[in-house]
């Protein structure tokens, strides 16, 4: 599913009318996808109101044609940022494509560490309008990528221990 045609979706969707009634003042600010083998994929589509500092998000699993929502009372965010909106029409790169990215990136500079999911979220960061991607690998490590959403260059890059474990300590 194409990220326009995602986002249009959730916004024909009767749920995100109602939801959208109570909350003229959110607006887009993410949008997850996990994969992993023998899983069927689900969108997430989250919304974010600066005003009540509630967000929703709106699943999509496109395997059955379906939509709910999830709203939070409370979220989990860095209290040094504050949450930005997604500039939809600034995307240019597709999921598709900065997996592709991501995954070439992977294998050439990555190789030993062989990824077992794939989670991408678009969002919007200090450091611009990203594909922030996670890879959990064999190894027990994260490999993060951060794509630029306009120009699909790679911005940052970090291969991190699921585990830290401390001299000394058992």
């Amino acid at each position: 599913m194409q990220l326009k045609q995602l986002i249009s979706f959730v916004s024909e969707q009767k749920s995100y009318h109602d939801w959208k009634s109570r909350n003229p003042d959110a607006r887009l600010v993410h949008v997850f996808v996990m994969m992993e083998p023998a899983r069927a994929e689900q969108y997430d589509v989250g919304y974010y109101d600066h005003k009540t500092k509630h967000m929703a998000s709106f699943t999509v699993t496109p395997a059955k044609d379906c939509v709910d929502i999830r709203e939070a009372d409370e979220i989990l965010k860095d209290p040094r940022h504050e949450i930005q909106p997604l500039a939809i029409e600034e995307v240019r790169v597709e999921f598709a494509e900065a997996l592709s990215i991501a995954v070439k990136l992977q294998q050439h500079k990555y190789k030993k560490d062989i990824a077992l999911k794939h989670v991408l979220i678009l969002q919007k960061l200090p450091i611009g309008q990203v594909w922030n991607i996670t890879f959990v690998t064999q190894q027990f490590k994260t490999l993060n990528i951060k794509i630029d959403a306009k120009t699909g260059n790679v911005v940052e890059d970090s291969l991190q221990s699921l585990f830290q474990f401390e001299s000394g300590k058992g």
